[in-house]
């Protein structure tokens, strides 16, 4: 299993990497996303206790705060705090259209439940596209499964 993934200057995690959570477990804000991810995934492994819900300095039941862990930040405290120069690309909180914010390089992708839209990645470039058909949730290797006739 692993916490983080990235693909280029894309970090691809759960909810986020703050500042501020990291320097509290005394990870470096300057490593590059590869190095980051490497960092978190062997935390995940090593010493999953410091990816524990945090009750910060927010006192925020739902995880609205800097000191969150990458499970738990919600995207308010990751735009106030988020680490390095790559794009963050997270779920975790619910957005009603996939976001896609240059500015701040974040990109909130958990659409499941509202648009059904998803991210696309290609040559660097980002584009939000949606799910047409039921056949689309089941791609895999490149293929659809066969469609089944329904039963009168």
């Amino acid at each position: 299993m692993q916490l983080a993934y990235t693909h280029g200057n894309f970090l691809f995690t759960h909810a986020g990497v703050t500042k501020t959570w990291c320097k509290k477990h005394k990870i470096s804000t300057r490593l590059t996303a590869a190095n980051l991810v490497k960092t978190l995934n062997t935390i995940l492994k090593t010493q999953p206790n410091k990816l524990e819900f945090t009750m910060g300095d927010n006192m925020d039941y739902s995880g609205n705060d800097i000191w969150q862990t990458p499970i738990w930040v919600r995207p308010q405290s990751l735009y106030l705090d988020r680490t390095g120069n790559y794009i963050h690309v997270v779920g975790h909180t619910t957005v009603n259209r996939l976001s896609i914010d240059n500015c701040s390089n974040i990109v909130l992708i958990d659409t499941l439940g509202t648009s059904k839209e998803y991210l696309v990645i290609t040559d660097g470039k980002m584009e939000a596209k949606k799910v047409v058909t039921q056949a689309q949730w089941f791609v895999k290797a490149d293929t659809v499964p066969p469609k089944t006739k329904r039963k009168k």
